[in-house]
């Protein structure tokens, strides 16, 4: 019987256990952390939850005070966060789902473009895309970004977006410049589009608050399907401390606060970017050997003067991206932008504004969704920030600090005047200051890339130990990685399970 662990239970980790499920003579641990959201009743049911939008915003709103733009939330609960000195605080991914239970759902391929720093190309790629989407499924259409991302995976019926950005995208579709070519269409994402579904989406703008009908894809519900199908032999609830390569086995901190000892034959490290890298350097003793990497995000609001059409003023609309735009600089070398599109929803101005107010603004903030909404700018790593671990003043304990600041200039000078200028006509108006940084994101990559000193192609450690999330990102292109890291470890551990 071979001894497989698998450390983490996020996107990453359900890739990996979709490729150990149903083969003979492996025994299966899973190690996850032992915090967990509880869940809303009706998730994933198709019936109301227990927890209102109300309650769920009045918790969030107690624990953050009043923030614009509020963050997504499951329910109320957010992930904890870690403070990187001289830059502020990011997400953490130490919870059973990961960070799936707050995201937005967001699934796009890398091209050939991204991957031109990695060991591997596209095509090593393309049948555990197909394989992931087949598993998670990704609403899309025959746009302009089909043709450009080849994504014929992505077959989930295209989501309804709010009029104004339908509009948008329609009209940009694929738009040549002297530097650019500007690409939109629908957005690539993980929701239950399928109207014959018992989880489809509804459109009810809650999105932000927690999907409660489950319609946005979450790795927990998944892992914790193939617990009730037994295709895990035991769940082991704590955090991995160190790996003993030498002697074959994992020290696990359990929830009670001991300390376990796991046996293995494989590991598969899927713990999230900040985590894998922390249990790589207490086990062998060393540095990363790049610092971890980051997305700048910059978003501003987009407002809309034209006509609309008969059916825009419906109250259903979906809060997360309704369009995507992706521009690909002529120079193949050169990174690309990626933006998602957001409808004004509810939850902004019901997150600061007293209960009592809101039946007043329905009809205004119906307005809001129809004639504003927001652009977020995803910006490659190369002109991003990136982070770096340091040891405590205890010599213990590892922090995380800023080991470069963004760099913006590519995006002030040619980015940000191209993006404008897509906007700024038929009907479209972006206000003419710069955008604002967000400081928060999850789009971590790196420290023990692929392809470097001690990760090989295959994600492997050496002594049966296999690096299978974004820490093996030799770098954090602007698109979405979350895809391409669950593809990437799918391809890890289909080579591995074949030695």
């Amino acid at each position: 019987m071979r001894r497989v662990v698998l450390i983490g239970s996020g996107a990453t980790a359900l890739a990996v256990l979709n490729t150990l499920a149903n083969r003979n003579g492996i025994h299966v641990t899973l190690v996850r952390p032992p915090r967990e959201l509880p869940s809303a009743s009706g998730v994933g049911s198709g019936l109301p939850i227990a927890h209102s939008v109300e309650a769920s915003i009045a918790e969030l709103r107690s624990e953050l005070g009043l923030k614009f733009p509020p963050p997504k939330s499951h329910f109320g609960m957010m992930p904890e966060t870690l403070h990187v000195q001289g830059w502020g605080n990011i997400w953490r991914s130490n919870l059973h789902g990961g960070l799936t239970q707050f995201w937005g759902g967001s699934m796009v391929p890398f091209t050939e473009r991204e991957f031109r720093r990695w060991p591997i190309g596209r095509s090593e790629l393309d049948d555990d895309y197909r394989a992931i989407a087949e598993r998670v499924g990704i609403t899309g259409a025959e746009d302009a970004l089909r043709a450009y991302l080849h994504d014929d995976f992505a077959k989930m019926p295209p989501i309804d977006p709010v009029s104004a950005i339908g509009t948008l995208t329609k009209r940009i579709c694929s738009v040549e410049g002297s530097s650019f070519e500007t690409l939109a269409g629908a957005p690539r994402l993980a929701v239950e589009t399928r109207s014959s579904e018992h989880n489809t989406c509804k459109y009810t703008g809650e999105c932000m608050t927690g999907c409660s009908r489950g319609a946005v894809f979450s790795a927990r519900n998944a892992i914790e399907f193939h617990l009730a199908q037994e295709e895990i032999s035991e769940e082991c609830r704590g955090i991995a401390e160190r790996i003993d390569f030498d002697r074959y086995n994992v020290q696990v901190r359990l929830e009670n606060g001991t300390l376990a000892q796991i046996d293995y034959d494989l590991i598969f490290i899927c713990a999230g970017c900040v985590h894998s890298t922390e249990l790589i350097m207490k086990s062998l003793e060393t540095n990363p050997e790049t610092p971890i990497s980051d997305n700048m995000i910059l978003s501003f609001p987009v407002f809309y003067g034209g006509n609309l059409s008969q059916d825009s003023g419906a109250g259903g609309y979906l809060a997360l991206t309704n369009g995507m735009i992706i521009l690909a600089p002529h120079d193949a070398e050169a990174p690309a932008t990626f933006v998602q599109l957001y409808p004004n929803p509810d939850y902004f101005w019901q997150y600061n504004l007293p209960r009592w107010i809101w039946p007043t603004l329905t009809g205004i903030a119906r307005m809001g969704r129809r004639r504003l909404f927001w652009a977020r700018a995803y910006v490659a790593s190369e002109h991003s920030q990136a982070y770096e671990f340091m040891r405590a003043a205890d010599g213990t304990a590892l922090e995380l600090a800023l080991a470069r600041p963004p760099n913006l200039a590519v995006f002030t000078e040619s980015i940000w005047p191209r993006l404008r200028q897509s906007f700024a006509n038929a009907g479209f108006w972006v206000p003419p200051m710069g955008p604002a940084k967000a400081r928060t994101s999850s789009h971590y990559a790196g420290g023990f890339p692929m392809g470097g000193t001690l990760v090989g192609k295959d994600g492997a450690l050496g002594n049966g130990v296999f690096l299978c999330d974004s820490a093996n990102f030799p770098d954090c292109p602007a698109l979405s990685p979350t895809f391409t890291a669950m593809a990437n470890a799918r391809r890890i551990a289909r080579h591995a399970l074949q030695t």
